[in-house]
């Protein structure tokens, strides 16, 4: 079979830098066929991506060939890297689409979802308003979203993560290409949704015939999707072979890391795991550090032109927390994970119910007793580059909320102290005077986690703390916070959409869904005998 695509001694350098992101790359896509391009942050998977379209930064150098062969005719081939700019836009969008990682970031926040897929139809068709209009509706009909109708007037921010997600896919199949590119399309979902997005993927691939190349940094999704492989390491390719030659034998060092550094349902890893405490230790026969009686939220939120919804994101919620217990909280987009991390922390105070911090309702405590129990627990977010500010040194950061809770009064000792923290975290002091824009995302992550620590808390609430990071360096941020646990004698509220993370960094697993909680269970138990038909969901999904 000829190939639809192939790349060729590609070399992507970018503007002011002497060390090539892609050196030598060659591969081949074949008709219909999913290609997975793997491996860690910066190992040139997006760049080669964004080469074939021609939309790296200007300065730019790239060299190769990207031969694309529309009519499967090899004495014809179209040179993308070769063409002007004039020329890929022929092809961009209409023959080749790419689906982004972050479908709130490449969607136009302004206009309505509708006009925004019609915009592509406007570019590469000749049809008229109320033929794109049809067409429209029906790539949201085939995308699944519902109500398409009602989906096509709205706009990006009221759609949920999945649903924008299913938009870009309907954007990118507007034109009916022959290759799709989909960049990390699923790294922000929750399990549920990204199993049901991928699933979505290969019904859509038979339907238009589409050949995809699938990037991610993490093996086991690409096991899911694709029929072929290239791991990349370092701008080079290190080893490709079909799916199950690279998942049974896999040849080097560096791709049987990657299979390690994510733990799977089916294969408990070592790698990143705690020490499991007995559920009749000494533990669970004290009373909780934590508890939570009868928790209920309602948060209210703004609808164009309609005035305010008030909405009850949890209910009913009752969880104990033990001194050195890392409890799971796991459920889908919209469970209320974040929202519960987020009212323990008291950023939400409109809540009704109890929160009690040994054994002493918060709502009791007087103002500096209250103050002192806002140290005592700390939230690690999501996003380390969004939650640091860019204008402050990496040491200032890790400073200020010494210098605000006035727990050490000398600038020295306090510098003393912030020194401490970061080879706590594995950073190098020398690094104090860096800002966050000079880090990788797992460097920021340790600032995150440091800035935390600096008040000396009892508890941390890990947001989803790793979802953002490839495999390898979110399994170095997990060791990394299994080794504080012990050292500060850290209790954590572990929340994540990953239950192959949580099955292996937690004692306890609360399910939440729609804010309820419907299941709670030793980890063990839990991920061996589900009883509630939601939890089964999320293990299969998970598998």
């Amino acid at each position: 079979m000829d190939p639809l695509l192939k790349v060729s001694n590609l070399r992507i350098v970018f503007a002011g830098s002497a060390i090539p992101a892609v050196d030598n790359l060659n591969f081949e896509l074949f008709p219909s066929e999913t290609l997975g391009i793997v491996g860690e942050s910066g190992s040139g998977k997006s760049a080669t991506a964004l080469a074939l379209l021609q939309l790296l930064p200007k300065g730019t150098h790239i060299q190769g060939h990207a031969f694309f062969y529309p009519d499967g005719n090899e004495s014809q081939p179209i040179d993308l890297i070769a063409l002007s700019q004039k020329d890929i836009s022929r092809y961009r969008g209409k023959d080749i689409s790419i689906i982004f990682q972050d479908p709130m970031a490449s969607l136009n926040p302004s206009m309505q979802c509708g006009d925004q897929v019609d915009e592509v139809l406007r570019l590469h068709t000749e049809l008229s308003a109320s033929e794109r209009k049809n067409r429209v509706i029906k790539l949201f009909e085939e995308v699944q979203l519902p109500q398409p109708e009602q989906i096509y007037r709205r706009y990006p921010f009221q759609l949920s993560g999945g649903q924008r997600q299913r938009v870009m896919i309907a954007m990118a199949l507007a034109s009916q290409p022959r290759i799709l590119i989909a960049d990390e399309p699923t790294t922000a979902l929750d399990v549920t949704t990204q199993q049901e997005i991928l699933a979505l993927l290969r019904q859509l691939q038979l339907q238009y015939s589409l050949s995809i190349i699938f990037i991610s940094h993490d093996l086991r999704l690409i096991e899911r999707i694709a029929n072929r492989v290239i791991v990349m390491q370092k701008g080079r390719l290190v080893e490709q072979g079909n799916i199950p030659e690279i998942f049974l034998h896999p040849q080097t060092e560096y791709t049987r890391h990657l299979l390690a550094c994510r733990p799977s349902l089916n294969d408990r890893s070592k790698h990143g795991q705690t020490t499991v405490l007995s559920q009749s230790g000494p533990h669970y026969h004290k009373d909780p550090l934590l508890e939570i009686r009868n928790l209920e939220v309602d948060l209210t939120t703004s609808r164009m032109f309609a005035g305010k919804d008030k909405k009850r994101i949890l209910q009913q919620i009752n969880l104990k927390l033990w001194e050195g217990e890392t409890l799971g909280i796991v459920g889908e987009s919209g469970s209320g994970k974040t929202t519960l991390g987020r009212t323990l922390m008291q950023l939400i105070q409109s809540y009704t119910g109890e929160i009690l911090y040994r054994g002493v309702a918060v709502s009791d405590l007087m103002a500096r007793q209250r103050k002192q129990f806002y140290q005592t627990i700390q939230l690690i977010f999501q996003d380390p580059y969004a939650s640091l500010n860019p204008r402050m040194s990496i040491g200032e950061l890790i400073r200020e909320p010494i210098v605000v809770h006035r727990l050490i009064a000398t600038k020295s000792e306090q510098i003393k102290k912030v020194n401490e923290l970061l080879e706590a975290v594995q950073i190098d002091p020398q690094w104090y005077h860096r800002y966050p824009h000079q880090l990788s995302g797992g460097q920021r992550q340790r600032i995150a986690i440091a800035r935390s620590l600096a008040l000396q808390p009892r508890i941390l609430i890990c947001d989803e703390c790793v979802s953002a990071l490839d495999t390898t360096i979110a399994a170095q941020i997990l060791n990394l916070l299994n080794d504080l646990k012990a050292r500060y004698r850290l209790s954590y509220l572990f929340i994540s959409h990953d239950l192959g993370i949580v099955q292996n960094m937690a004692n306890r697993v609360i399910v939440l869904k729609e804010g309820h909680i419907v299941e709670e269970n030793f980890t063990d138990q839990l991920f061996d005998q589900p009883h509630h038909e939601y939890t089964r969901k999320l293990i299969e999904a998970s598998l």
